[in-house]
């Protein structure tokens, strides 16, 4: 099993309205995949194409350590298997 997959079911276990955080969690997605392509033409534009590798790396430590703390939280048990 893939890892999409899991985090769907994390996501759906995180919240009381188990839909509606996995309605944001895409949401979120493609906004992220927006704002990359807005942050990238700004990089460009302004600093040069040089830049993009330094913000990508940039991008990916911070995507890196959000990822360690959303690890470290205590996972929850999902809402569908309490009593």
């Amino acid at each position: 099993m893939g890892s999409a997959p899991r985090r769907t079911y994390r996501i759906l276990g995180l919240g009381e309205q188990p839909s509606l955080s996995v309605a944001l969690n895409g949401g979120a997605l493609y906004l992220a995949i927006a704002l990359s392509g807005v942050i990238g033409g700004v990089a460009i534009t302004t600093l040069g194409p040089s830049s993009l590798g330094l913000l990508a790396a940039a991008g990916l430590i911070l995507v890196l350590g959000l990822s360690e703390v959303a690890h470290r939280l205590p996972e929850r048990t999902p809402l569908w298997t309490r009593a």
